[in-house]
């Protein structure tokens, strides 16, 4: 349900402008309000103290995901930048995983800083895995090293190792060291191996500013001991930033007090803990980024570095405002008492003595009788702490299109008559200096780099012209939403989509088109909608009819140009394609310019985390229709919570689970997904920009063995319970399900290097050494299927190799040779009289059966050779272990004589050579009563 009202607990931070290098790979330069991070939590006043440090960053659209893991990579930044230790450009790392991913090139000056530092020494292996997530463990490490208390984290181990401790590991004693010292607090976990939460990184890291600085002392005999200093690591490394407490009192737009302040633009005014006001410069990078006026009136932290005479951020601290829409507000507003509704009860407050500031200008309204004249579409927030009223009333504008070029930049608008009698904006002129500011789903931007799409939502909100410097700010929210109209309330105002509740705005609301894409309340029952909400939750435009189907393909969007208005596309046969886009294609039946294309794409994107390293922002299934061999229109997928007129949407996520599919169909909470012969079925790899790896299969081949994986369904709703999947994407398979090609086995003989990695053998039981190349490029390996590593492969080893594409692109041990040793021996009567049942990643069954040769060929019997299954020197126990094993002239044997491995002539010499008391190996595929496929011979 939509909050009738809201306690805004929204952190909201201006930060420095880091460097060129983001903290976060995927993460923005700047950032403005972390609206997922709620206030008066260790979490948010860590994030505060971090950001004021330049120590971290939230994402582009105003979050800061505190639930997200942080790679191995991220966190190397995270750390060098606490440390304070300058990051060289050109840094060569010395992990050579790292150093040959270019994907990761930001990463590496940070790395190498840290490892300089002795703070990160990657793994045993010499790689440094810079996309998998740090765990709790390994951050707690990187920053008890940081600060330099490993000497204690040392110490604790070793006193637990005395003690015997059972669940004694590598981390133990930095988890103990990081506990008793307050590294851990607000941050503690019972799962250390687990990778962290950036909300528990950002506690971790901030608690490090608070421990004690460790000494070292020496004394006459060389003894080392280590003393808590008085001070703190952050006394040290940031002495030079000074923490203000307070209540802004002014701006250069207005004050408390006054209309005009008489600030410049880079000065703001703070009554520091009400001791008296201080008028205080801010950096030219919190200026650029900070939207200030928006802090009028409310207690912030700020942060103040003495060598640059500037605050260089400020952070909303733990007021609670209660923030009312103007739908929620009990009208006519009179008196001294501001009347709303909240859950469907009223509430009111008292107003009386309060400052009241409209539109960032304090000394134009001071009433709430002045009030009701002029508010229309806007927010009212109440300060019960500082005594301030501020109301923000918004002209709500919806973007049919953008010409920057035209004018002064023209926002032609999507319904007639909803700014001063046009149906445009345009922005006003005297240079870039008088255009509003511009936020863009809370990010502010420059007026050179906006870029609006149709249905963009924008808040409008100018001042009054009085008291000097006039405000003007464009707030710009974009996105798609989708669902079902579930009830209708308050006269039409009010809908109810997919059970929760939204307001129309005013503006929409009384606008009234009867047909077309842009049909309105009243809205029907049951009748599916795409919607656009403004910057308050409120529904400012809904696009009725979905795209026509029409003769649209289906396909998989991994890269989208633009500039150059190109798209690439997995199409529905497997295979990538790069697509010239029409100039105008329609997309979900609206017309765009191909140039918006991206920023369509990201709008409806239902982003999954595949893996806790690779966020998908905009990859996604379409359908796509080609004019001329170009696209000219895209249907995009619209995730919904129940049902969906449009065709192609989303039903189901099916994750986690042990059950296997039908291969005619898929149960998930009690609706049935049919699939048929025309069901597409697509294999999504973890990175989607390898267009190699994406494969189409049939469902009996992606649901062939049971095992976790997550399935995503999208299909047309039939009958409410049953329907038909038109696409099944399918994630976290078994690499052998996925992978084409032959899959031969090999007799390992050696191994090979010089530019590509090979591997010799004798393949397919043959009897002559041929060679395989790695592929270097496409090589996967998966420990739980059984598919090894180039590197665990020797002499001697059967192996079953999956060939694509004229290389090796992963193999897959079935036999150990280096347990022959053993399981010949006399110790071992067991694994010889039961042998051993194997079985390869597609379901052979593989037997090794260990024996001893008793007699070739027994009373005249071609084919078959006498073995006993008992070692030993008696004669009787022999026969009376005796078995026989068929061969034929397709069976090949393999004398392996010290390091030599020789593969039989012929039946009469494998006869021959097969001497009584020769100890022997007999490997038989598919059954346990076939003839061997090929034995070894070990002399």
């Amino acid at each position: 349900m939509k909050k009738m009202s809201r306690i805004i607990t929204l952190l909201v931070v201006f930060a420095m402008v880091l460097s060129s290098v983001n903290v976060f790979a995927e993460e923005t330069a700047k950032v403005t309000a972390f609206s997922d991070v709620p206030s008066g939590t260790p979490v948010a006043d860590a994030v505060a103290k971090l950001v004021g440090y330049g120590v971290i960053n939230g994402y582009e659209d105003g979050t800061f995901k505190p639930d997200n893991t942080i790679t191995r990579a991220e966190f190397a930044a995270i750390i060098t930048r606490f440390k304070g230790v300058e990051a060289s450009s050109n840094a060569t790392t010395g992990f050579a995983d790292l150093d040959n991913d270019e994907s990761r090139a930001w990463a590496r000056p940070y790395v190498k800083a840290a490892a300089d530092a002795g703070i990160i020494n990657g793994f045993e292996d010499g790689t440094f895995r810079a996309g998998e997530p740090v765990t709790y463990e390994q951050a707690v490490k990187m920053i008890i090293c940081a600060i330099g208390y490993e000497p204690v984290a040392k110490s604790e181990y070793n006193k637990q190792q005395a003690l015997n401790n059972p669940t004694l590991t590598w981390s133990t004693g930095y988890i103990m060291a990081a506990s008793k010292n307050g590294l851990t607090k607000n941050a503690a976990t019972a799962n250390v191996t687990a990778p962290a939460a950036r909300g528990v990184v950002a506690v971790l890291t901030s608690n490090a500013y608070e421990v004690p600085k460790l000494n070292q002392n020496v004394d006459a005999n060389g003894n080392i001991s280590y003393e808590k200093d008085e001070g703190t690591y952050g006394d040290g490394q940031y002495n030079t930033q000074e923490k203000i407490e307070g209540i802004v009192t002014a701006t250069c737009y207005t004050s408390l007090e006054e209309a005009d302040a008489g600030l410049d633009i880079n000065e703001i005014v703070i009554d520091v803990n009400k001791e008296g006001e201080t008028t205080y410069e801010m950096s030219d990078a919190l200026v650029k980024s900070a939207d200030v006026e928006a802090l009028l009136g409310k207690k912030v932290i700020a942060y103040y570095a003495k060598d640059e005479y500037a605050l260089t951020s400020i952070v909303e601290d733990k007021n609670s405002i209660t923030e009312v829409d103007e739908a929620q507000i009990n009208r006519p507003l009179a008196g001294n008492t501001i009347s709303y509704v909240e859950n469907g009860r009223n509430k009111s407050v008292s107003v009386n003595g309060y400052t009241f500031i409209y539109n960032g200008k304090s000394g134009y309204i001071n009433s709430l009788n002045e009030l009701e004249r002029i508010f229309d579409n806007g927010t009212i927030e109440i300060n019960e702490t500082t005594n301030v009223v501020k109301v923000t009333s918004f002209d709500v504008m919806v973007v049919n299109s953008y010409n920057k070029n035209e004018g002064n930049g023209k926002i032609y608008l999507k319904y007639n008559d909803t700014y001063d009698g046009n149906n445009y904006y345009e922005f006003p002129s005297g240079g870039t200096s008088s255009k509003p500011e511009i936020f863009v789903n809370g990010t502010k931007k420059e007026f050179d780099s906006l870029s609006l799409s149709a249905y963009s939502v924008i808040n409008y909100m100018e001042s009054p012209d009085v008291g000097g410097r006039k405000i003007r700010k464009m707030y710009v929210t974009t996105g798609a939403k989708s669902g079902k109209v579930t009830a209708i309330l308050d006269g039409e105002r009010l809908v109810e989509i997919n059970n929760s509740e939204f307001y129309l705005t005013n503006d929409y609301y009384n606008y009234v088109p009867t047909s077309g894409s842009d049909k309105k309340a009243p809205f029907e029952v049951n009748d599916s909608y795409t919607y656009y909400l403004d910057r308050t939750g409120q529904i400012a435009a809904i696009n009725y009819n979905p795209a026509a189907q029409g003769s649209f393909e289906l396909g998989y969007v991994i890269g989208a140009d633009a500039k150059e208005g190109k798209i690439k596309i997995v199409r529905k046969n497997g295979t990538a394609q790069i697509f010239n886009l029409k100039n105008k294609i329609k997309f979900d039946g609206e017309t765009i310019p191909n140039g918006e294309i991206v920023m369509a794409l990201q709008a409806v994107a239902d982003e999954i985390l595949v893996d806790s390293d690779k966020q998908v922002s905009y990859y996604q299934p379409v359908k796509f229709s080609l004019s001329g061999g170009e696209i000219n229109a895209i249907d995009s997928v619209k995730t919904v919570e129940s049902g969906n007129d449009d065709s192609f949407s989303v039903n189901a996520l099916y994750e986690g689970t042990n059950v296997k599919p039908s291969t005619t169909s898929v149960k998930i909470n009690g609706s049935t997904y049919q699939l048929s012969s025309s069901t597409v079925v697509m294999y999504v790899p973890d990175d989607r920009t390898k267009d190699t790896e994406f494969s189409v299969m049939t469902p009996s081949k992606a649901f062939a063995v049971s095992q976790n994986r997550q399935i995503e369904i999208f299909g047309a709703d039939e009958s409410g319970k049953v329907k038909t999947a038109t696409l099944v994407l399918v994630y976290g398979l078994n690499p052998s399900l996925v992978l084409t090609g032959s899959s031969p086995y090999m007799i390992v003989t050696g191994k090979s290097g010089g530019e590509k990695s090979k591997l010799e053998g004798f393949k397919s039981s043959a009897k002559e050494v041929s060679e395989v190349v790695i592929s270097e490029d496409r090589f996967i390996t998966d420990a739980a299927s059984a598919w090894v590593s180039y590197e665990s492969v020797s002499k001697g080893d059967l192996v079953r190799l999956l060939e694509s594409g004229g290389e090796v692109v992963a193999i897959e041990m079935v036999y150990d040779f280096s347990e022959a040793e053993d399981n010949l021996n006399m110790d071992c009567p067991d694994i010889k009289n039961d042998g051993l049942l194997l079985q390869d990643t597609d379901g052979n069954d593989i037997y090794i059966y260990y024996a001893e040769v008793f007699e070739k060929q027994p009373n005249g019997e071609e084919n078959k050779i006498s073995v006993t299954k008992d070692f030993g020197d008696d004669q009787d126990a022999k026969i009376a272990a005796m078995d026989t094993v068929s061969v034929n002239t397709s069976t090949v044997y393999y004398s392996v004589d010290g390091n030599d491995i020789i593969a039989g002539e012929s039946m009469d010499v494998m006869v021959d050579e097969v001497g009584s008391e020769s100890k022997v190996i007999f490997v038989r595929i598919g059954s346990s009563t076939t003839a061997a496929k090929f034995f070894y011979v070990v002399k």
